[in-house]
């Protein structure tokens, strides 16, 4: 969450692959020549238990045709099936296979020549497929000494609410998840930076910063602000210090914490006063910002500590607060040990007693965060710029056990624990997205998805957490994007129960849902049946409510329940729900009312095919069941869920004991655009008896293609279309992708629809056959108009194929 220090970025930067070089003697022809590297992967990344079919490597300086290259390994858990050599800059690895258990992060590609020597560079990465970035993005802005644009602290107060701030005096905030933020300025001047936001509630909320002076290239004054209004309003409410002469004050305030409206405290870097002065390295108030006191943190130790991080918890014990702060050491030669990095007040602030010394903790010269849950169990990360750490303390800070994992990276930005148990950790260079722990620190989970910095981390439950961060440091190594991001941890929702599981053509109930993790809607109940709406009991909630409605001319059998929920986390409950039948025959004497058996289930191994230039034949294919079913004369059809589309079975024959029986299938063309997607098997007997299997034949596109159907639709009918009915996008994938879907208006000459769909959620980005169903809302949430469109189905930035459609009335 704090500012990288000069000397700390120079060495980044000199230590980046780009910039390495090695000096040739006299002899070898003299002068620098760069160094041979691998610059590029693409794809560039993979998931855990995904298969790539090609991956092609960009080398600089490199002579793998002139050499021979003998292997291409991408690190543990990583296996190539083979490669082929283009030409000295160029390859390309074939089947690349990432294993299950394959750990994320950014890993190294080492082509071997044939004389054993080597080449590598960080170009390929494994990411985890349960953080899914909903904001990337590069924004211009005053050239501050942050010249990457960074969002540096996020928290949420709901599954729903958040708030982020960063470099030029942006506030960030969205009401839906994170699937939409909305940017607005703070203080108006775009030389503003503020690196911590802390909400009291939705309306009340601090922010805490720095101005940069781009006259003098530095900072001149600390900075706090509130809004009472969520943010549409704000006040200026920074403190006032000291000046001890010319440029001689505190100037920078790295991060903020607001027990209510009116108690806040802010840790400061303080004005660099030489040891035993007043350093004004600490502020709080207790009438929201009318006025501040001013606390020399360090200055009775004879030391003048910058200080990143503050937490605050009410103590019962002496009906006050316990306060803890956690600093840093810029410059170590001023100073002589003990070195204090850790302070704590019992008063609310008001004074302060040293508590974590550098040699206590490894000798560890920068905490940068702290968290306390109660007055006892806190935690803290720190670096010496080389290693991460985190400590934690279970006395109120009087002593800390260091918890901290391998795979921490070279410094720890950010923190945020639900309770004493679960908790995140983020920070620099990509090398992790952040480390979770499910047990107080004894064991972590590490997690990959970017290699730009990460500097905030906010978790609401144990379903939703955010990563803000930005820039790039260059410590994890690799290619850097320097724009802001936010990134969110998804979990997918669960259906373990559906009650009532079944009804009737024409009927309208309400549908229980249990599991986990339900938050809304969309909910699918399949071919022919409506949900009028769907409620969800509360966040992330473990019951809700499906109102739905069966067509009267729905066909019985099994349907799939689907659920997305809007941060993209989904579930497929397979045959979860079923339509059934029932008659009433009637006489002019008697009345009598009889049930007939249910549409009855057969067995069948399910097909896929992909549909070719012409029809093809499939023969002798056979269902079962569990009595004595199918007759001679008997019908077999597949019959489309989408379009209604029916084939006949042909040269159907019944087994003597009545079953099995089989018979032959003629795939219509590619061409016939109502074909493609999935078909349920019927069988119906010369008695009238009734079977299925649903979803028996999925007839698929080969990759490449992507088809919208119909290609001629009517905006009044997308806007009165059912479900079931609506138009349709299809297209098959070879293996899970993440995949973008854009809708490109001709006549506008601009996009009008983009949807995500993360790696394996089906539909959208499953491996196989992706069926989504187009209601006509675009991103504006108007109904698409008539005019001319384009349909681009991008992967990672490959397009997996194009179509054309048309609406018109």
């Amino acid at each position: 969450m704090k500012k990288w220090f000069l000397i700390a970025i120079i060495a980044a930067f000199l230590s980046l692959p780009a910039f390495a070089q090695i000096i040739i003697g006299p002899g070898e022809g003299g002068g620098m020549v760069p160094v041979a590297s691998l610059t590029s992967a693409t794809p560039s990344s993979g998931y855990p238990g995904q298969t790539l079919e090609s991956v092609a490597i960009v080398g600089s300086g490199t002579q793998f045709q002139t050499r021979g290259v003998s292997s291409v390994d991408f690190g543990s858990g990583i296996t190539v099936g083979s490669f082929t050599v283009t030409d000295d800059t160029h390859l390309t690895a074939y089947n690349v296979a990432i294993s299950s258990t394959a750990a994320a992060g950014l890993r190294t590609v080492t082509v071997t020549y044939s004389d054993n020597t080597t080449v590598t560079g960080k170009i390929f990465s494994v990411i985890s497929p349960n953080w899914v970035i909903q904001k990337s993005e590069n924004t211009s802005g005053p050239g501050v000494p942050d010249t990457y644009d960074i969002m540096y602290d996020i928290q949420f107060i709901s599954e729903k609410v958040g708030f982020a701030v960063g470099n030029y005096d942006k506030f960030w905030k969205t009401t839906d998840r994170g699937v939409n933020w909305t940017a607005s300025n703070i203080g108006g001047d775009t030389y503003n930076i503020f690196y911590a936001v802390h909400a009291v509630d939705e309306k009340t909320i601090y922010v805490a910063g720095t101005h940069f002076n781009n006259a003098t290239g530095g900072y001149d004054k600390a900075l706090v602000y509130k809004t009472t209004d969520g943010g549409s309003t704000w006040s200026d409410v920074s403190p006032t210090p000291t000046e001890y002469g010319v440029g001689i004050k505190t100037t920078i305030i790295y991060d903020i914490f607001a027990a209510d409206a009116t108690k806040v405290w802010a840790a400061a870097k303080g004005n660099g006063i030489s040891p035993g002065g007043p350093n004004e390295n600490f502020f709080y108030t207790t009438n929201g910002g009318s006025s501040w006191a001013i606390v020399n943190i360090g200055q009775a130790q004879g030391q003048n500590p910058e200080l990143w991080g503050v937490s605050a918890i009410y103590n019962s014990s002496s009906s006050n607060y316990d306060v803890w702060v956690v600093g840093g050491w810029p410059g170590l030669g001023w100073w002589s040990p003990p070195l204090y990095i850790g302070y704590k007040s019992s008063d609310g602030g008001a004074s302060f007693s040293p508590q974590a010394e550098a040699s206590a903790m490894n000798n560890r010269t920068f905490l940068r965060k702290v968290q306390f849950l109660d007055p006892d169990v806190g935690y803290t990360i720190g670096d010496d710029q080389t290693n991460g750490y985190i400590f934690k303390t279970t006395n109120g800070g009087t002593n800390w056990t260091e918890v901290t994992p391998s795979s921490a990276p070279a410094v720890l930005y950010g923190l945020h624990f639900l309770d004493q148990n679960n908790g995140w950790v983020v920070g620099a260079g990509g090398t992790i997205l952040n480390l979770r722990t499910t047990d107080g620190g004894t064991s972590w989970t590490s997690y990959y998805r970017d290699p730009r910095d990460l500097y905030g981390i906010s978790s609401y439950n144990a379903y939703n957490a955010w990563a803000c961060g930005g820039g790039f440091s260059g410590r994890g190594g690799g290619a850097g994007d320097t724009g802001r991001i936010i990134m969110k941890y998804v979990v997918n929702p669960t259906i373990a129960s559906v009650s009532p599981s079944e009804g009737n053509p024409g009927q309208t109930l309400n549908v229980t849902l249990t599991g986990t993790n339900f938050q809304g809607d969309p909910l699918s109940f399949g071919s022919g049946i409506t949900v009028n709406s769907f409620t969800v009991a509360g966040e992330s909630a473990a019951t809700g409510t499906a109102n739905i409605t069966i067509a009267s001319d729905a066909l019985p059998g099994s349907r799939d329940i689907t659920l997305i929920n809007p941060d993209s986390g989904t579930v497929t409950k397979t045959s979860g729900f079923s339509v059934v039948t029932t008659t009433t025959t009637t006489t002019t004497t008697t009345t009598t009312t009889t049930t007939l058996p249910k549409t009855k289930k057969i067995e069948f191994t399910p097909e896929k095919h992909m549909l070719g230039p012409t029809s093809q034949t499939l023969t002798h294919r056979t269902a079962t069941a569990a009595e004595s079913l199918f007759k001679s004369g008997g019908v077999v059809k597949l019959i489309n869920s989408r379009t209604g589309k029916e084939i006949v079975g042909k040269n159907v024959e019944a087994s003597d004991d009545g079953k099995t029986i089989a018979f032959d299938i003629e795939l219509p063309p590619k061409t016939d655009t109502s074909a493609f997607g999935y078909y349920d098997l019927w069988y119906t007997g010369p008695d009238g008896v009734t079977a299925t299997y649903s979803r028996a034949f999925t007839l698929e596109y080969p990759e490449g293609e992507v088809f919208f159907w119909p290609v001629r639709v009517s905006s009044s009918a997308l806007r009165a279309a059912a479900p079931a009915a609506q138009a349709r996008i299809a297209y098959t994938l070879s293996q899970a992708k993440p995949i973008d879907i854009f809708i490109y208006d001709v006549r506008e000459a601009k996009v009008v629809y983009h949807r995500k769909y993360s790696v394996g959620q089906s539909p959208g980005g499953a491996s196989g056959y992706n069926e989504i169903p187009f209601d006509g809302k675009l991103d504006d949430g108007t109904t698409i108009p008539n005019g001319s469109y384009v349909l681009q189905v991008v992967s990672e930035g490959k397009v997996i194929g194009k179509t054309y459609f048309v609406v018109i009335d």
